[in-house]
């Protein structure tokens, strides 16, 4: 509990709030956890990303999974494109992506959100498979990393 307040405290800090600059942002997300509200993540002068687990279970097709869904807000007046990378750990051992298989491109109008669904054949990648109910494999880590802002003109 005291390493997750750390964790916390050093991931508030370590916000940027420059224009196109890039870090890394380290999950405090807690598995298991269901809410219809959208959980902060980071925020700045420009864009907000926030989470929610769901349990994107469907009975009727023996679909038993949960993820983690992204939603991205455009705070400002021109359009912008948000992009990162991000890693993943399950049962604390890492994933390795094919190249740019990880990558996430968000391009946002002025005040627009885009949002992950638990819709299947959603692509934005605003989606993370945190686990599949009937095995015990489940995510224990969810980084973004390289986070970046760009106006696009």
């Amino acid at each position: 509990m005291h390493y997750l307040i750390i964790l916390v405290f050093v991931f508030i800090i370590s916000i940027n709030n420059s224009f196109s600059q890039s870090s890394e942002i380290v999950s405090n997300l807690k598995p298991g956890y269901y809410s219809g509200e959208w959980i902060m993540y980071k925020s700045n002068a420009f864009t907000d990303i926030m989470y929610r687990y769901s349990d994107c279970s469907n009975t009727e097709d023996n679909f038993f999974h949960e993820f983690i869904l992204l939603k991205v807000v455009n705070k400002t007046d021109e359009k912008i494109q948000v992009t990162w990378k991000y890693s993943t750990r399950y049962d604390n051992k890492r994933v390795k992506y094919a190249y740019e298989e990880n990558r996430v491109n968000v391009f946002l109008n002025a005040k627009e959100s885009k949002e992950g669904s638990c819709d299947r054949m959603d692509k934005t990648k605003l989606k993370v498979f945190v686990r599949n109910k009937n095995h015990k494999t489940k995510i224990t880590d969810y980084k973004i990393i390289g986070f970046r802002e760009v106006r696009i003109n």
